[in-house]
């Protein structure tokens, strides 16, 4: 906005949707910023975060190097890496009102396909929730991969299985391993594409394999 103190100009996203830009206060000179956390939203965030800093007198290129070197919280948007070109993420949402979040932000950030990794956590909830589940899910934007139910601290009763949800959305399949998810990636997934793994569960493994496939640490 014109009026604003601090502005974010010369946007530019790289491959991994990482966004560089200067921020521009009053008359001072610009600073360069560079995030290592994806997605535009995340430069809203960095501008209210230098905007705060330098209010309270650190100098803006300190704070740039601060902004750079802030690599998000583990298992929040958590970037993996990237195989094939597509960019790899990975979550812990596993509750329906963390889970619509989390889809809006890759949706901000998706060029291609996204390839939902979901691993359910304990039967318990996913029963609970099972509508809830199913009206998120129904996004169109989504490639919807189930995973089996992660227990926890349940046992599989058959009461309730990943294969239900799998029924009720047209945009899902069901992979009965990781193993199977994996392969599945392999035949399918190309440059422009995102893939995250979300859920409380080890769901994460699979992303990590895929980037350490690619030759990535």
């Amino acid at each position: 906005r014109k009026e604003a103190d601090y502005k974010a100009i010369h946007l530019k996203e790289d491959e991994l949707c990482k966004y560089s830009f200067d921020v521009v206060y009053k008359d001072e000179p610009p600073v360069h910023v560079r995030l290592s956390v994806p997605g535009r939203l995340m430069v809203d965030n960095a501008l209210a975060a230098y905007a705060g800093a330098h209010f309270l007198g650190l100098d803006g290129t300190v704070i740039a190097e601060g902004l750079h070197a802030f690599k998000g919280v583990k298992r929040r948007m958590e970037t993996v890496g990237s195989y094939k070109g597509a960019l790899v993420l990975d979550d812990y949402a596993h509750h329906p009102t963390e889970l619509k979040s989390t889809i809006s932000t890759i949706k901000s950030i998706a060029k291609g396909k996204i390839y939902f990794l979901f691993q359910p956590h304990t039967y318990s909830r996913t029963k609970a929730l099972f509508d809830d589940f199913v009206a998120v899910f129904s996004d169109p934007a989504l490639q919807v991969c189930l995973l089996d139910i992660y227990a926890a601290r349940e046992k599989d009763t058959g009461y309730i299985s990943s294969r239900d949800l799998c029924d009720k959305l047209p945009n899902s399949l069901y992979f009965p391993s990781f193993t199977a998810a994996e392969g599945y990636l392999r035949e399918n997934v190309s440059s422009q594409d995102v893939i995250i793994t979300v859920g409380a569960g080890d769901v994460w493994k699979i992303g990590k394999n895929l980037v350490n496939e690619d030759g990535q640490e």
